[in-house]
């Protein structure tokens, strides 16, 4: 039995599991500040844990013939654990996820099942081809800091930079590895650190500059959910759902670059400390 329950463990790597949680805590900090709602936010912690564990044993149902002749000691070709066992297990994991997510609320099942999505598709699907690989695993590591965040997306603002940015980095530092491994940079590794050197810079710029990231967010159409209400009548209480962001003109990403609430050049009088959509 003890054999039994090691080889689960190993199939999903279990020590692993808690650094999925390192985004989750990420996101929630970004957009919630430290008013935690620590049943929301346990919920979030358990359904990434569990969609990671599915996908690492999906992964190892995919190589299980690799792992035959590289690593045979694998719980899969090793015979302690059944093939069928093993994807009846991938199916309880992801099941659990999206049960604990939905504890959280319906935005969060929303985003753990898209997470479970990009898992397979990168497990079965785009984990060997030399674009759409980096790209998937980039975009898991991106929707994980996302699921973080999806309890108050309405609220998120600007700060969704930041899973621009998480992507960003993992999609590179993956292809540059496969460049590594196949031998040195080259043209194609050079083009890559450049565009990486690029986006980074103008999202750092984007992120850091308030009349910029209005700019390019608000004018055309007015449609995302940042803009300072200027009309308390129709405000959210958005303050009374993040106590912490009670101070007028504040917003998530004042946590990292505390900007000043009258750099929008708006009267501040008028601001009532809430976000939402412009009328």
């Amino acid at each position: 039995m003890k054999d039994k329950i090691f080889a689960y463990l190993q199939l999903t790597r279990f020590p692993n599991l808690f650094t999925s949680m390192a985004d989750i805590l990420a996101g929630y900090l970004i957009i919630k500040g430290l008013n935690i709602d620590w049943p929301e936010f346990l919920a979030l912690c358990l359904s990434t844990c569990f969609i990671y564990g599915g996908g690492c044993i999906l992964n190892d149902v995919r190589d299980r013939n690799l792992d035959a002749s590289e690593r045979p000691s694998r719980p899969i070709p090793s015979g302690r654990v059944a093939l069928c066992e093993a994807g009846f297990l991938t199916c309880i994991f992801f099941g659990l996820g999206l049960f604990s997510a939905f504890l959280a609320g319906k935005t969060p099942l929303v985003m753990a099942s898209i997470l479970i999505l990009l898992a397979v598709s990168y497990d079965i699907f785009t984990k060997e081809m030399p674009l759409a690989g980096p790209i998937n695993m980039a975009a898991c590591r991106g929707a994980n800091l996302l699921f973080g965040m999806s309890p108050a997306f309405q609220w998120a603002g600007i700060a969704l930079v930041f899973p621009v940015f998480s992507f960003t980095y993992v999609f590179a530092l993956t292809k540059l590895s496969h460049f590594e491994v196949e031998g040195g940079l080259g043209g194609k590794g050079w083009v890559v650190s450049g565009s990486l050197f690029l986006v980074v810079f103008f999202l750092s710029i984007l992120a850091m500059t308030r009349h910029l990231a209005l700019d390019c967010f608000i004018e055309p159409g007015k449609w995302i959910a940042y803009p300072w209400w200027t009309d308390k009548q129709e405000a959210p209480d958005f303050a009374g759902h993040v106590n912490i962001h009670n101070k007028p003109g504040y917003d998530p990403c004042e946590l990292f670059f505390g900007w000043p609430p009258g750099s929008v050049g708006q009267n501040t009088d008028r601001i009532h400390g809430s976000h939402g959509r412009v009328g």
